[in-house]
């Protein structure tokens, strides 16, 4: 099931059981007493959200002499 998906959508057994993982602190909620999925409520979106802003989140890079950008060859001159 997808953490965004909609309590309404689902049957009411469903719903009522449908366990989820917060995706900040992991700690397990009921998809439908959180109105802040994926997060178990309004702290760890709160935390979520100030990451982001921060930049404290960033994808991996790699760095060194070979993904240094050079200077393009001469080779393509037609000088």
């Amino acid at each position: 099931m997808h953490a965004n998906a909609n309590p309404n959508d689902l049957p009411g057994d469903v719903a009522q059981s449908t366990s989820l993982k917060c995706s900040y602190c992991a700690k397990p909620y009921v998809l439908t007493q959180s109105s802040h999925r994926p997060f178990c409520g309004p702290r760890c979106q709160q935390l979520d959200l100030r990451n982001w802003l921060t930049e404290s989140y960033g994808l991996p890079h790699e760095s060194g002499p070979e993904h240094q950008l050079t200077e393009p060859d001469d080779e393509f001159d037609e000088a």
